[in-house]
């Protein structure tokens, strides 16, 4: 691996840090940073409805402590309701999901077999207390186990349904939650109307056992937006764990699984792609998505794999000109002709708030310097790539990047012009920024341990590579 690859790759699998040795100043500055690369606000903002966690005339607390209850398995005793730490419905449009965080503890009675699921269905929202009540009445907290429960659903013809859950024995430990009224914001899965559970940073690997944890289960379609399964009460007793360990996204718990915006389960390959070269008049130029600049962003081309996305990349002339060679297959590898005239910058797995827990973004950058075939690559205006001559605003901007992110000294001479690709690698060994990437990615980490799951860590890497490239 050279490198630039480990420059990257230390960039996005940062290990957790101890905030002893961080700037918080700094890890803030870092985060506001990767967000200004292309800070784009959905459309439409979720509504939220905070609840009070007082009073609840319907007995939904309760409802949904029974249907944990139920959804936990064999357990030899009863969890009962102790506390509601915060409810609130998320509404977009029709689209109502609520989020309710319960604290409960083992009672002093075994679990009763008596209740059966249909009875249990039946009873649903308004008659839930006559079921409870005796329990509330005959069950008292043991000096044993308090759990704290994430759950996520709502109700249908007055039946409750459930997306997701999980429970976490606390072990006097205080967990960390948002503000309530910022739960639909910070936990929405991209620009949908689902939402993520996330889970407490020390639960985060697959290894670290969890009472119970399962997360909501959607996906999406163009047309029809977020689709997350719905489970009935009589459906819950029979869930089954999480995804099969080849299909877990080796980061860990997410807080969502299914594809999501993905279009398969496991790794989902794209192309990212640094074409630079020099005008006529001895301008630089980047190569950028139209869109993106229209909207006044700077990102870089990015495509799924496979020969004909690239070419689309490379304009008409270059695709012309393969398509009439005897590279003109639908491979979605890439032309090998074309790949010795580009370097693999980054090849593997990447944090992206599309990601789930079983579906995962690969992400693979390459760098192209070859002047014959840059020379060839053009677009006309109706082209979804266009030319972009990198001006003395957006060099500043580009050198703010660099300054922001590394060390003065560092920074300085990474932004001293250098003669070619190979002196630049070697300037990044020698002033060991592998090292330096990651102390930096670690603070932010130990601030904001969810961090990757909302920002746009793919752009700014490429912005930054764009950055450290440009002199």
């Amino acid at each position: 691996m050279n490198s630039f690859i480990c420059f990257i790759a230390a960039a996005v699998l940062a290990v957790q840090a101890s905030e002893n040795t961080c700037d918080k100043t700094k890890a803030d500055e870092m985060v506001e940073l990767t967000k200004s690369v292309f800070r784009q606000q959905p459309l439409i903002e979720p509504t939220a409805t905070v609840h009070n966690t007082s009073h609840d005339p319907q007995n939904k607390r309760f409802t949904i402590a029974q249907m944990l209850n139920l959804a936990m398995g064999n357990l030899e005793f009863s969890y009962k309701f102790k506390k509601a730490k915060a409810a609130v419905t998320c509404s977009i449009g029709r689209e109502n999901t609520t989020v309710v965080i319960l604290q409960l503890q083992e009672a002093n009675c075994k679990r009763s077999k008596g209740h059966s699921t249909t009875t249990f269905r039946r009873s649903a929202v308004i008659n839930a207390v006559d079921v409870l009540t005796p329990i509330e009445q005959k069950c008292r907290f043991k000096e044993a186990k308090t759990i704290d429960c994430v759950w996520s659903g709502g109700s249908s013809s007055l039946l409750p349904f459930t997306y997701g859950f999980w429970c976490v024995e606390t072990k006097g430990d205080v967990i960390d939650y948002p503000n309530p009224k910022d739960i639909c914001s910070e936990w929405r899965y991209k620009e949908t109307t689902a939402y993520r559970l996330p889970v407490p940073e020390k639960y985060r690997p697959w290894e670290v056992d969890m009472l119970a944890y399962q997360p909501p289960h959607c996906s999406f379609h163009p047309r029809f937006g977020a689709q997350c399964t719905k489970f009935s009460v009589d459906e819950l007793k029979d869930l089954k764990g999480s995804s099969s360990p080849e299909l877990r996204h080796k980061d860990g718990r997410t807080g969502i699984r299914g594809p999501g915006f993905y279009r398969r389960l496991g790794k989902n390959d794209f192309m990212q792609y640094l074409i630079l070269r020099k005008s006529e008049s001895g301008d630089k130029q980047v190569l950028v998505e139209r869109a993106a600049v229209k909207a006044g962003y700077l990102l870089l081309p990015e495509s799924p794999p496979g020969t004909m996305p690239f070419l689309n990349v490379l304009g008409d002339e270059v695709k012309k000109e393969e398509m009439n060679s005897k590279c003109c297959s639908c491979s979605r590898q890439l032309p090998p002709e074309l790949l010795q005239k580009a370097q693999e910058l980054y090849g593997g797995d990447m944090w992206d708030g599309r990601n789930t827990d079983d579906a995962w973004l690969n992400f693979h950058s390459y760098v192209i310097t070859d002047e014959k075939l840059l020379a060839k690559i053009k677009h006309g205006a109706d082209s979804a790539f266009t030319w972009l001559s990198i001006n003395e605003t957006t060099a500043k901007y580009l050198k703010g990047i660099v300054e922001s992110t590394f060390p003065s000294e560092m920074a300085k001479q990474l932004t001293k012009p250098t003669g070619s690709l190979t002196q630049k690698l070697g300037l990044l060994k020698r002033l060991d920024v592998v090292k330096t990437t990651i102390r930096i990615t670690n603070c932010v980490a130990s601030f904001y341990p969810l961090v990757p799951m909302g920002l746009p860590v793919k752009e700014f890497l490429g912005i930054l590579s764009l950055a450290v490239f440009y002199f």
